[in-house]
């Protein structure tokens, strides 16, 4: 049986010192990392609250990686991490890779927006245009942020204008 599938079987039993004991018998016989396999691990670890040894696993992240402590941040209505996170995923991508997904993005700025917090919408919205970010719906979404929040932004329509929105 792989190493992939057993982890997998695990998880949905949350076995999680099957987990570890598993992982570090193919840790110790493989030279290099396959990030499939570390998901799984890092996943089980997020979804039972174990973060510290989920972190521990980021040696080599991916967009995946960070969508699952997203996930968890987000649960957790820790909106500066889910930030720092997708910031950490987008700094990893390249053009060519997946791009967040546009209702995920959606679900944190209509978060933002019902907590009226114009600080984390703007620091997510200047982390997705690095890529190939903003939309119609982005800006649409941070002006009903600054709305909520009874702020203005000056800026905003230079902003549009300049992004070709």
């Amino acid at each position: 049986m792989s190493y992939l599938v057993m982890l997998q079987s695990l998880a949905k039993l949350d076995d999680m010192d099957g987990i570890k004991n598993c992982f570090e018998e193919w840790e110790s016989g493989c030279s290099t990392c396959v990030i499939r396999l570390s998901n799984v691990v890092i996943n089980a670890y997020v979804r039972q609250g174990m973060i510290k040894e989920a972190k521990s696993l980021l040696e080599s992240i991916n967009f995946w990686t960070m969508d699952i402590f997203v996930d968890f941040y987000m649960k957790n209505h820790q909106m500066g991490m889910v930030v720092k996170c997708m910031e950490a995923a987008v700094t990893k991508m390249t053009k060519n890779e997946l791009q967040p997904c546009q209702v995920r993005v959606g679900a944190f700025l209509k978060y933002f927006v019902e907590e009226k917090d114009v600080a984390h919408s703007e620091e997510l919205c200047k982390v997705l245009k690095r890529v190939c970010y903003p939309t119609s719906e982005l800006y649409n979404l941070l002006l009903h942020t600054y709305v909520a929040d009874g702020k203005i932004e000056p800026q905003m329509p230079q902003w549009i204008r300049e992004n070709n929105v």
